[in-house]
């Protein structure tokens, strides 16, 4: 099922439809799963976000059972958003092997 999270915190893709996950959970579910995790860093009021999010809900789709695609509010985790040090929006993270 291929799709993507868009809510207040870490979503992950399901389906055409994004489901709420916390940040912790979908990273050790990719684990767990083996599977590269990639996150959309945006916030709702960023014109370049929105202008991504049909190609970032493409590569959920077309990724599917490999990545775990996301996407990330920087407005709602700003305690993720300062450890991965992000600066603008929007900013794409790819995470392999926890690294």
């Amino acid at each position: 099922m291929a799709g993507i999270l868009l809510l207040p915190l870490w979503v992950c893709a399901q389906g055409v439809n994004f489901r709420p996950l916390s940040y912790t959970e979908a990273i050790e579910l990719a684990a767990k799963e083996n599977k590269m995790v990639f996150i959309d860093f945006y916030t709702t009021w960023c014109g370049p976000c929105k202008m991504m999010a049909p190609v970032v809900a493409q590569l959920a789709e077309e990724y599917e059972g490999t990545v775990k695609v996301g996407k990330l509010d920087i407005d709602q985790n700003v305690d993720i958003v300062a450890q991965y040090k992000i600066m603008s929006v929007p900013t794409f993270l790819v995470i392999k092997d926890g690294e």
